[in-house]
């Protein structure tokens, strides 16, 4: 009944500006995997990918979702729901190099994925894409992109993750 609420939200209700309440919102963390799966399905989500990310991040660490599924080969069931196919959905070419490197230092990751391997999968991605670099500060000191017509929105600086100790990130006052 939860995943039925937030996808007729979603498509039907939903203001632009309200689709990032609806990811930081509680119930969003109790959504299924296919729920999230069709969520980043969408193309033109008035949002940032930055968003997104923390987003996917707060889900797997709330439902003990993990990319460790290498290491379950052997079992037999094929239909083994993965962070990496959540992660696959992900444009981190859209996200600067600031917030990249704020991901990977965040507290849980190392409990969801193997920090080194995303890293390079990350990094191999952006170099398919080398204007990723040539793009004014997006490797330096630039903001999230939003994803399709919706690029012309204000970017949300600052993402509350969630109840994990992580007081030290939040703070992005320049000194």
């Amino acid at each position: 009944v939860n995943d039925q609420l937030i996808k007729r939200y979603i498509t039907n209700v939903a203001l632009p500006s309200q689709i990032h309440d609806v990811l930081t919102c509680g119930d969003f963390l109790n959504c299924e995997f296919s729920t999230i799966l069709w969520i980043l399905s969408i193309n033109d989500l008035v949002i940032d990918e930055w968003s997104l990310l923390c987003a996917v991040y707060r889900w797997a660490c709330h439902n003990g979702s993990h990319a460790f599924c290498h290491k379950m080969e052997h079992t037999m069931d094929h239909n083994l729901e993965c962070l990496h196919e959540i992660l696959e959905h992900i444009n981190f070419e859209m996200i600067d190099m600031i917030s990249l490197k704020r991901f990977f230092k965040l507290p849980k990751l190392e409990e969801l994925v193997n920090v080194d391997e995303l890293e390079k999968y990350i990094f191999d991605g952006l170099l398919e894409h080398p204007s990723y670099f040539e793009q004014y500060g997006m490797a330096t000191n630039g903001y999230s992109k939003y994803r399709g017509v919706h690029k012309q929105h204000s970017v949300l600086a600052e993402i509350i993750i969630g109840p994990f100790q992580e007081t030290r990130l939040k703070d992005i006052r320049v000194q």
